[in-house]
């Protein structure tokens, strides 16, 4: 009769989490593929763009792969239902520095209300600083500038051990000069934990009304995210895969990794593809940095080129209470 030793047994039960993380990715791949074609309305379609930059240093240096992990407060722009995995009360602020003098800003809430259920708010900036003006003829007739801002409300349920539901409630309004165009969107997120390792995550964002400027209306940049994320090493590694299916472009692949050194370091790794086919290879990678004070407040970094545009820099405070 064969013996199995707790040794073997606790090496098949690795081997069944490995294999089945290798499943999800598989079933990810298919998805990327068989998902319907009809949600693409072409590239340039949609408006309100700023609602497309990752919020959160430590998202952003994944390669923007937190649908799965969607565990900080930055889960308000990632997916909702994180809002039900908050531990106490958690605040973040963000800033970006983009390009050709733009700032993208950020700051975010999220509270634990105890049994799996949380709520946050968040509110979302870009300012375009001055853009210069000129008449028919090309003469220079002075400046203009742009604001855009978004008001976000949010909300997380745990329904059981495993399944978590949320949704955020998203108020819009775009500036141009003197033109004004408002609107409204909805997100609605799902978590999945298969067990304490693996999750697997989706989200639907900018579900809402058209935006309109003067007579002319644009659509919201619906998206579809779905992706997954693996524990390993005594939680110290996170693995991260997402898939994009946004209606404006063409389906993406964020893939990212976070390392724990300690209790107070964290580095950070990923790749995504949306810009790789004209901006180049290397406007795919991002990285960063985090690291931990006291026990309650962190401060995280990321970098991210964009081939010919430059690179770009984001920094982020995290506070827990």
């Amino acid at each position: 009769m064969k013996v199995i030793t707790p040794g073997i047994r606790k090496q098949v039960k690795a081997n069944k989490k490995g294999y089945r993380f290798l499943s999800i990715i598989l079933l990810l791949f298919a998805l990327h593929f068989t998902l319907p074609a009809v949600f693409a309305a072409g590239i340039g379609t949609t408006g309100a763009q700023f609602l497309k930059i990752g919020v959160g240093a430590r998202p952003v240096g994944m390669g923007s792969s937190f649908v799965a992990v969607a565990d900080d407060v930055n889960t308000a722009y990632w997916n909702p239902s994180g809002f039900s995995q908050i531990k106490g009360t958690e605040l973040t602020t963000m800033y970006l520095s983009w390009f050709e003098g733009i700032d993208y800003g950020y700051v975010g809430y999220a509270q634990s209300c105890g049994e799996g259920i949380g709520f946050g708010g968040a509110l979302t900036y870009l300012t375009t600083g001055d853009i210069p003006q000129t008449n028919l003829v090309g003469d220079n007739t002075g400046a203009y500038s742009g604001e855009d801002i978004a008001f976000i409300l949010s909300g997380a349920k745990a329904i059981n051990e495993k399944i978590s539901l949320g949704s955020n409630i998203k108020i819009i309004q775009e500036k141009i000069e003197s033109e004004v165009a408002n609107g409204y969107a909805f997100d609605i997120g799902g978590l999945y934990k298969i067990n304490q390792d693996t999750k697997l995550g989706v989200v639907v964002q900018n579900i809402g009304s058209k935006i309109k400027f003067v007579s002319e209306s644009d659509a919201l940049p619906l998206n579809w995210k779905i992706g997954a994320s693996h524990k390993l090493l005594n939680n110290s590694l996170i693995l991260a895969l997402d898939i994009n299916f946004p209606i404006d472009n063409n389906v993406t692949e964020h893939i990212g990794a976070e390392y724990l050194i300690g209790d107070a370091i964290a580095l950070r790794l990923g790749y995504k593809t949306d810009t790789v086919s004209y901006l180049g290879g290397e406007s795919g990678l991002s990285g960063g940095i985090g690291v931990e004070f006291a026990g309650w407040y962190s401060i995280d970094y990321a970098w991210v080129p964009y081939g010919d545009l430059g690179q770009t820099h984001r920094f982020s405070l995290l506070m827990r209470f």
